[in-house]
């Protein structure tokens, strides 16, 4: 069985235990971190490409939807 990285987002809403899509993310990764930061926004660091380390990073901002 092989990873497939993706480019599809979800967000989970943690007081309903439902999951939405979200917009996609410019590079197709995996094994990447998702972190909450104080302004709301969610940070996207790092991971893996299907062929090498993704060295880049991605804002998602909720209020805009992107």
């Amino acid at each position: 069985m092989g990873v497939h990285p993706l480019s599809s987002a979800e967000l989970f809403d943690p007081s309903t235990a439902i999951w939405s899509p979200a917009d996609s993310m410019t590079v197709t990764r995996f094994g990447h971190t998702a972190t909450l930061l104080a302004d709301g926004r969610i940070l996207v660091v790092g991971g893996f490409s299907s062929d090498a380390v993704a060295s880049s990073a991605a804002l998602y901002n909720e209020r805009s939807g992107s």
